[in-house]
């Protein structure tokens, strides 16, 4: 059968698209397309000035967390193992006698007023203010799978002006008879402390700093910045209430339920892991970056206590924003004009012109 001209001509088209269609997908469109589909994202950062900005929730964690004593009395090898029994009966009798206890073994201050658990209303002495002001802030205990009771002061207000200043000062007691070292102190958002119970926080890390007793004190400006993600949980609350809508009691502080008596309570665990898996990837978190200041050391040494300076330095906020390297609009238009480029005019019909002449050529001379 003799091959005609025409069909050799189209024949020779259809291995030159098909050439440019395995070179188009392998070379130009590979990075876009794993792009698309892995759903890539890039950090774009900018600075924007606050009129109001969120004063950080802090929590103080004690180091160790727990009494070596009663820990050993309770044949705990590490604390972890306290919440993981099944058969433990008294529990929050036995939680209280391992923690160190705010006001039985430990005072906190805020510029000199002693707090309790529940609200709390401080006067304000920032140095920038004009007139002395209330300032509600909210003292709870949080129960910790790594260090027991911690302490958690939440501010019940906003920031309006740069070098707001708090000092926070903890007191052993001198009756305390094992005494921690130290103690942690950390700097979250009042959407995101919750980390703090397992210590486990998914796609951000909070400002954490250890203060030792032998300390005197010890000053942080603190600057904030805002991440953005393009995914996570824009309700943390509600994706809680979810979780544990069968549950009447919790070892740990979790989602407003009430601490059990007994690890035997519980109608069900709450699985913490599981809910911060689900639930505790926020789409938004505040963190508070700390530049260590020095001070004057004017206080005499106590290594019964420790003053920690907090001051929200600056009211221009940084953000961080998640972004999808390429979108689904971005990405059909890039498509669009990427096969344009590559079979229109421009690219394919010049090639496909010197090829025919080619063609015709080597077919007149065969004849």
């Amino acid at each position: 059968m003799k091959v005609t001209k025409k069909v050799l001509t189209y024949s020779l088209e259809f291995i030159v698209f098909v050439i440019l269609l395995i070179l188009f997908v392998v070379f130009y469109m590979k990075n876009e397309v794993g792009d698309f589909t892995k759903q890539r994202t890039s950090v774009t950062t900018r600075h924007e000035n606050s009129t109001e900005l969120e004063f950080p929730s802090i929590v103080f964690c004690m180091k160790p967390g727990s009494k070596v004593s009663v820990a050993q009395k309770y044949n705990l090898e590490k604390l972890e193992d306290f919440f993981d029994s099944d058969d433990s009966v008294f529990f929050r009798e036995k939680l209280a006698n391992l923690s160190f206890n705010l006001n039985e073994d430990f005072q906190i201050f805020i510029n000199e007023n002693s707090l309790h658990l529940g609200m709390n209303f401080i006067r304000d002495i920032s140095p920038r203010r004009s007139r002395q002001l209330e300032l509600p802030y909210m003292v709870e205990s949080i129960v910790t799978i790594h260090h027991a009771t911690c302490i958690k002061i939440q501010p019940e207000f906003t920031v309006k002006a740069d070098g707001f200043q708090l000092d926070f000062k903890v007191q052993l007691k001198d009756s305390l008879l094992e005494k921690p070292r130290g103690f942690y102190l950390y700097l979250t958002s009042n959407q995101t402390w919750a980390g703090i119970v397992a210590e486990n926080w998914i796609n951000f890390q909070p400002t954490k700093v250890y203060v030792d007793f032998q300390t005197t004190f010890v000053g942080y400006k603190l600057f904030v910045t805002q991440q953005k993600f393009s995914e996570g949980e824009t309700d943390i609350s509600q994706c809680q209430a979810n979780h544990n809508s069968n549950c009447n009691c919790s070892t740990v502080t979790y989602a407003n339920l009430p601490l059990c008596h007994a690890t035997a309570d519980t109608v069900c665990k709450p699985g913490y892991k599981g809910w911060y898996q689900d639930c505790f990837k926020p789409r938004m978190v505040l963190t508070f970056n700390p530049i260590e200041f020095d001070v004057e050391n004017y206080l005499p040494i106590n290594p019964l206590s420790s003053t920690v300076s907090l001051i929200l330095w600056s009211m221009i906020k940084e953000i961080k924003e998640e972004i999808p390297v390429i979108t689904t609009t971005n990405f059909i238009g890039s498509l669009g004009g990427s096969l344009g480029m590559f079979f229109g005019f421009s690219f394919a019909a010049p090639l496909i012109y010197i090829l025919r002449l080619i063609l015709n050529k080597c077919l007149k001379n065969s004849e």
